[in-house]
């Protein structure tokens, strides 16, 4: 056929009588003739053979100049167009219409009209409705079907209900290509209209139930209301009951039937309507007469039929034969010659030119084999769910592939299909090409599917797992903010239930993802949250619902993992018990559940030490291993998980069975190595390679052992694309084995300074501060460790630069918002503004978050400001002279805090301990000897016997709290402050002038009072109050700042700021009064603001902070241990915070009191934050504070202050660059008085030059 239309349009286009009269001709028509033939007589596909056939007939007869040798052409050509002229006179060339025009019988010629009027209808349509493109196109085409029903075909014209139907197909037609829901209810009303005007007997009436039948069913999916579908399959039962056997239009009416049937919601599709359904479906493949259009679509529904009731009811036959019924039609070759589809555009054109324009989008049958490809590749989709075959899923893809391929156009749901599957693919196999693919497939579903239509929920929540995919491949934290927006984006839009709950838990899973790569705590109670609302969202016996229990444990382990709350794992094991038992142990689903709950008993084993949760989740890890359905992550996953599992136990066991459980797990880790792809999972599995690895070099002494766990940790520690979490851990973990186990202090060094180097990484500024805390907490004892480490090799700078560089990481983050950008601004203007904007933006957040004000919203702009500030960061140190901006300053430059007197950095002990001495002209090392043990102890007494609880009015305890203080206080001077004071030459006790100390202790050694160290009630007075006169320092930079911070002008009149609360609920501070009337008296009339009793509010406070450069503060202090920053002293409305107190900035504060309990105790947690309330007003822009480590009697702090002030104030002058001496004196005085109770002097301290 082809063949033969392209020689008629060199002839007709081009005069070509050589292509026309070529021999070979009367073979291509012979071939077209058996192509004709093998097609039903009625078919309009056979139409068109003939008329191309007699067409070449009778061009040859004329291109030959009426050869006579051609005669008997010409005589062929004209029967055959005698034949087609009753169909439709079109069909004939013009010069035969008065030869076919002869009279006929009259009964005879009304039923060859209606015939003909019928063809030419259904011709005209066919072409017409081809170049519907676009919405214009299409009401164009109404308009003209309308007309046709009308004034064409009225009312009384033989085909004036076929008009109609024709109309109420397109108009149903209108509302599934462009969402037109009033064209909808247009097609039910026309087609009722042609079903009254085709009775019973009418010949057009098959059709026309048809139509309705089919536009019913449409309204019942649209509206999810079974009756409409029920009326449908009504209709097309009493129409099938009429007709006979043999009837065409049977197999189309029975396809009808079947889908009828199946356009009802799950709760109504019951088991005999679903078996009817595949009853309809196969009678209709069964009566197909070889009519590959009517046989392909009976396959194709009755596939579907199967495949759903295989869904609902678990028949794996069903799915099978739903496969192989699409294969087989796919699979089925035909002949070129048998394809009108490709013959349309050029047969319209050169034998048909009226209706050519009409035909502008020439039909292919692309669209019709893109459907069978979707549905075949979903159908194999599930099978690898649910067996795992992995020829399943790569099949899946390639169909999906031929769905929504490049030269078609693709539908919305062959696109996110293919996503979809490309998704699971790239999980199974990795790989670059495949990845780059995928994204280019999203972003294609994306861009090409409209807001509004029913597959932009799916393309929207599809691209955000791209995205996610991307992150884990390669690392960007862009792409993971991407997967977050865009997964919010996909809930707001999702409106059925299964949309909504897989978008639900796509969010979860990437909130999850960003959780773990951030440590952002709020992001995980979100990621459970949203969970929790998919749950909701599926019935109990939902076939997906073990996989959303699966999903919610797993959150809910993760969010253990970051808050340690047990609730958590108690839930998650609740939860994940549920999913296991109710998923079949034969389906893909069971080994991930079955890993997840292994996951969480091994942990809960941790905590409870109940071996049965351990064994267990051995049994089931075992299990999936065996499992073949796992897949190659899913085996991989649960090598990792047996392999934690058996890591714990060796542990707790001795001999042979450790190692035996030691050797299996490095087996198991190093042969899913390569079955891990994702970066953060693969993290975890070298991490716990390196733990087990050192474990067994501990027991074995094998040094490939360790040198091969130095290797996992450093792959770990130097990939860009692992969370900074892990990277921290891994880094710390590679130093130590370098430095412990090789004895190579060199390696570790450089360890060492990579983990210092990621602290701000992991604690980075985009989270919430809580978050940052914990992930800061995880590494306490790094600080001093690397250190210990510089200096053992041979390199005291380093160590200092160390500690420099990792103290207070929250305090620095913040500082660098308030840095001077004037000389960057005249250097590079555009960074300058870059970083001004983030930063603006970054601290009106902080002050939201302090307020309570922050949600969802704002934590994805402060993330965002975040990246702006680190990217604006980069750029400023791009500029010539600036590429150490707001970087931690060199060794040189930190010496200058020592101008004023040296300062201590009192660090690690493990595995040495040093304390370095810094000077203006270099640091010295200082040896000490003290262990782990001994540290450990002596925190731990002072923490029960400073912090712990104690009855005030039970004399006993009181003196044993004090002897406990004691004998701290003395240990402190035997192991740290003698041997650095005899370095310092500070021998001599009670001189007239002492010189000045600042103490800057690292890790725990924070929580100790350093500065009254010493055996305070011997005669020799071996004590640091007797040598020196101490203050502390967060770090040498804050000390360096505020005392070369210009001095204000003079303070003679500037008011001195006094709070004195009322704390309901709180003790009664009758001694605070004394406090508030001695700095009133020393100060004089009207010197003073007070803020009194109930003035004292939170909101008046921190406005009366930024407006004051003197401050005393009296009321109860509180500290949180376990998380300092939760610090706060207590006023009459509330709590004033330390988050609440650095937003309070003033740049020329001088001198702050706070006479409180606690106002300078850090955190066990994180230590090296100096995490202290003192801390917090220092850092808002006060030069001088004092305050305490531990709780303090008010009456004691009333002692103070009145030796204190009257000191520090002459003339109504404030004198607080003498603070420090001050109060040095002051302690003295009341240690003199009482030396044995410390609690009554050693408390107090002060910060700053």
């Amino acid at each position: 056929m082809l063949r033969l239309v392209r020689r008629l349009s060199a002839w007709k286009e081009h005069g070509d009588r050589a292509t026309i009269l070529d021999p070979a001709t009367l073979d291509d028509i012979r071939a077209a003739h058996r192509a004709g033939n093998a097609l039903p007589g009625d078919d309009l596909d056979r139409v068109r053979v003939v008329h191309v056939i007699a067409t070449v007939h009778w061009e040859r007869f004329k291109a030959s100049d009426q050869d006579e040798r051609l005669t008997a052409e010409a005589l062929e050509a004209t029967q055959l167009f005698q034949d087609l002229y009753r169909l439709d006179p079109r069909f004939a060339p013009p010069e035969l219409h008065q030869l076919f025009s002869r009279e006929v019988d009259p009964e005879e010629s009304a039923r060859m009209e209606a015939e003909a009027a019928a063809s030419a209808l259904t011709t005209m349509v066919d072409a017409l409705r081809r170049g519907v493109v676009t919405v214009e196109d299409h009401e164009a085409l109404l308009a003209k079907l309308d007309g046709l029903s009308r004034d064409f075909m009225p009312p009384g014209h033989p085909c004036h209900s076929l008009a109609l139907a024709y109309l109420a197909r397109e108009l149903r037609t209108g509302y599934e290509r462009f969402g037109r829901e009033a064209d909808l209810a247009q097609a039910l009303e026309a087609g009722r209209e042609a079903l009254r005007h085709a009775g019973p007997e009418h010949s057009h009436r098959p059709i026309c139930v048809s139509v309705q039948a089919n536009s019913l069913t449409t309204q019942s999916l649209r509206t999810g209301e079974h009756q409409w579908a029920d009326e449908a399959a009504d209709l097309l039962r009493a129409t099938l009951d009429l007709l006979d056997l043999a009837h065409p239009t049977r197999p189309s009416l029975l396809n009808s039937l079947g889908s009828a049937l199946m356009a009802v919601p799950d709760q109504h599709l019951d088991r005999d309507r679903h078996d009817e359904a595949v009853t309809a479906f196969r009678a209709a493949l069964a009566h197909h007469d070889d009519n590959g259009h009517v046989r392909t679509a009976a396959a194709a529904n009755l596939s579907r039929a199967l495949a759903r009731r295989h869904a609902r009811y678990g028949t794996v036959t069903d799915l099978d034969e739903a496969i192989g019924l699409l294969q087989d039609v796919l699979l089925r070759p035909v002949e070129a010659e048998n394809e009108p589809a490709q013959l349309t555009d050029e047969y319209m054109r050169l034998v048909m030119p009226d209706l050519a324009e009409a035909a502008r989008a020439p039909h292919t049958d692309q669209a019709g084999s893109s459907v069978l490809h979707l549905a075949l590749s979903r159908h194999l989709r599930t099978r690898f769910e649910q067996n795992g075959g992995r020829q399943d899923l790569i099949e899946a893809v390639e169909h999906a592939r031929k769905a929504a391929s490049d030269d078609s156009a693709a539908s919305p749901a062959a696109l996110v299909h293919l996503t979809s599957v490309l998704i699971a693919y790239h999980d199974d196999q990795g790989g670059e090409d495949i990845l780059t693919e995928l994204t280019e497939t999203a972003q294609r579903a994306f861009d090409s599917i409209p807001r509004g239509h029913e597959d932009h929920c799916r393309a929207v929540c599809h691209l955000g797992m791209v995205m996610r995919t991307r992150f884990h491949r390669l690392g960007g934290r862009p792409d993971l903010d991407e997967a977050v927006r865009l997964g919010r984006e996909a809930v707001g839009l999702a409106t059925g239930d299964v949309d909504r709950t897989m978008c639900l838990l796509n969010l979860s899973t990437s909130l999850r993802s960003r959780a773990i790569e951030t440590g952002s705590s709020s992001d995980i109670d979100e990621a459970v949250r949203t969970a929790e609302v998919a749950e909701r969202c599926l019935s109990t016996d939902h076939p997906d619902r073990a996989m959303l229990l699966r999903t919610e444990g797993d959150l809910l382990r993760i969010r253990h993992w970051m808050t340690q709350d047990p609730a958590d794992l108690d839930h998650a094991i609740t939860l994940l018990g549920e999913a296991l038992t109710t998923t079949p142990m034969g389906s893909t689903t069971w080994p991930t559940v079955a890993t997840a709950l292994a996951k969480v008993l091994r942990k809960r084993h941790e905590l409870t030490r109940d071996d049965a949760d351990l064994r267990f989740a051995i049994t089931l890890s075992e299990r999936v291993l065996e499992h073949p359905g796992a897949g190659s992550a899913g085996t991989a996953d649960s090598a990792v998980t047996l392999a934690n599992a058996l890591l714990v136990r060796s542990r707790s066991t001795e001999g042979e069975g450790a190692t035996g459980d030691l050797d299996r797990c490095v087996e198991l880790l190093r042969s899913a190595v390569a079955l891990t792809p994702r970066q953060d999972d693969r993290a975890v599995l070298l991490m716990t390679l390196g733990h087990a690895l050192s474990d067994r070099h501990t027991r074995t002494q094998r040094p490939e052992d360790a040198a091969a766990a130095a290797d996992a940790y450093r792959q770990v520690a130097q990939s860009d694309t692992s969370a900074s979490y892990y990277r921290l851990s891994a880094a710390g973990s590679w130093a130590s084995c370098c430095w412990t186990a090789l004895g190579d202090s060199t390696a570790a060094l450089r360890a060492y300074e990579l983990a210092i180097d990621l602290l701000p990484e992991a604690a980075w500024r985009g989270v919430e501060e809580d978050s940052r805390e914990r992930a800061l907490g995880s590494q306490n004892g790094l600080l001093g460790t690397a250190a210990a480490c510089a200096v053992a090799n041979g390199d005291a700078e380093l160590a200092l630069e160390l500690v420099e560089q990792g103290r207070t990481v929250i305090w620095s983050q913040r500082l660098e918002l308030r840095s001077d950008l004037t000389a960057l601004r005249a250097a590079a203007p555009e960074a300058a503004d870059r970083l001004t904007a983030a930063r603006t933006g970054l601290r009106s957040l902080e002050v939201r978050s302090a307020d309570g004000g922050e949600g969802s919203a704002a934590r994805e702009q402060r993330m965002a400001l975040a990246r702006e500030w680190e990217a604006g960061l980069a750029q400023a140190r791009r500029v010539p002279g600036f590429e150490s901006f707001l970087r931690t300053p060199p060794a040189g430059h930190l010496v200058r805090a020592a101008a004023a007197g040296p300062v201590v950095v009192v660090g690690s002990v493990h595995p040495r301990c040093d304390a370095l001495v810094v000077r203006p002209d270099g640091v010295t090392p200082v040896p000490l000897d003290v262990t782990v043990e001994e540290v450990a102890a002596n925190v731990a007494a002072f923490l029960i016997a400073a912090h712990g609880p104690g009855d005030d009015q039970d004399l006993a305890d009181i003196l044993r709290r004090e002897e406990e203080l004691s004998g701290v206080l003395g240990w402190l001077w035997d192991a740290f402050a003698g041997p650095v004071l005899a370095e310092l030459g500070y021998t001599e006790a009670g001189s007239d002038t002492l010189p000045r100390l600042w103490w800057c202790p690292v890790g725990l050694m924070s929580l100790l009072p350093l500065h009254a160290a010493g055996h305070h009630g011997a005669q020799n007075r071996e004590t640091v109050l007797d040598r020196a006169v101490s203050s502390y320092t967060p770090t040498l930079s804050t000390l360096i700042r505020s005392r070369e911070r210009p001095i204000t002008a003079d303070d003679r009149d500037d008011p001195f700021l006094i709070v004195r609360p009322d704390t309901p609920g709180m003790a009664h501070l009758p001694s605070t009064t004394l406090e508030r009337d001695l700095v009133s008296h020393l100060l004089g009339p009207g010197r003073c603001s007070v803020l009194d009793g109930p003035a004292a509010r939170v909101e008046n406070v921190l406005a009366a902070l930024r407006s004051h450069r003197w401050f005393h503060l009296n009321g109860h202090g509180t500290q949180h241990l376990g998380r300092p920053s939760a610090g706060a002293v207590h006023l009459s409305d509330g709590e004033l915070r330390i988050t609440d107190l650095s937003q309070a900035e003033r740049h020329d504060g001088e001198f702050a009191f706070l006479s409180a309990c606690d106002t300078m105790t850090g955190g066990v947690a994180v230590p090296d934050e100096v995490m202290t309330l003192a801390s917090a007003v220092q850092f808002a822009g006060f030069r001088h504070v004092i305050g305490t480590l531990w709780p303090t009697a008010d009456t004691v702090a009333a002692q103070l202050s009145a030796l204190l002030y009257p000191q520090l104030i002459e003339d109504g002058r404030i004198r607080s660059d003498g603070s420090a001496r001050a109060l040095h004196a002051s302690v003295v005085q009341l240690r003199d008085a009482a030396p044995d109770l410390p609690n009554t002097w050693a408390s107090f301290v002060h910060t700053g030059p």
